[in-house]
């Protein structure tokens, strides 16, 4: 057990890493045209984690789950966020992505303030990468879910593919996410919703939903 000078001396090491998440900006914009960062991507993320809880099938650790999301990013404190449209149809640029978040976990681990700590932060990763437990199948519905939330919030759904790739839309609309929200039907709903207000804005600006299916 360290001393209390030596872990919040250690603390505030780790604290200004971690921290530097504030700064990562992830590709969705906000109605003022500024990207999302990871912490707007995290607030989200608790917000439903609060209200589905109470709705889901199977109950939940919601305090385990609130770990989770915060460890969720958190190698990109590191190795920065990479744009989903990169790796989606490409297995080299994944696999590269996993190696980087991986070195850079090690690194967390490494600098986390006490033995206790770092424990617990590899345990929250590998029960995350797992995906076994009630938590993480909640937090990666979550992330899936909120990742299509936030640039429904721009007016301007074009954006999206003029700014970054059409394959945004594809994801949306093809039903690759229905696997990580099939489990909870609260969760499946609102999937649908955010599929069917995709379509409306997609329609609203002259696009054809159907082209991306």
């Amino acid at each position: 057990m360290s001393s209390d000078a030596d872990f919040t001396s250690r603390l505030y090491g780790y604290l200004s890493v971690t921290a530097t998440l504030q700064e990562v900006k992830r590709n969705a914009l906000r109605p003022n045209n500024q990207h999302q960062t990871v912490p707007g991507h995290y607030f989200n993320m608790q917000m439903m984690a609060m209200h589905f809880g109470p709705r889901l099938k199977t109950p939940v650790d919601i305090a385990r789950v609130y770990e989770m999301i915060a460890i969720h990013d958190l190698p990109e404190a590191i190795a920065g966020d990479t744009p989903v449209y990169l790796t989606v149809n490409d297995q080299v640029a994944r696999g590269q992505q996993h190696e980087r978040e991986e070195a850079a976990m090690q690194k967390l681990k490494e600098i986390a303030p006490d033995g206790d700590s770092a424990t617990k932060l590899i345990s929250l990763w590998g029960e995350l990468n797992e995906n076994k437990t009630p938590e993480a199948k909640l937090v990666h519905a979550l992330d899936k879910l909120e990742a299509i939330f936030q640039p429904l919030q721009h007016p301007n759904i074009r954006y999206w593919g003029d700014k970054y790739d059409p394959v945004y839309y594809t994801i949306v609309l093809d039903g690759r996410r229905k696997k990580y929200c099939e489990h909870e039907p609260v969760l499946m709903d609102f999937l649908l919703h955010l599929m069917a207000v995709t379509e409306q804005k997609m329609r609203a600006v002259g696009m054809d939903p159907a082209q991306y299916r």
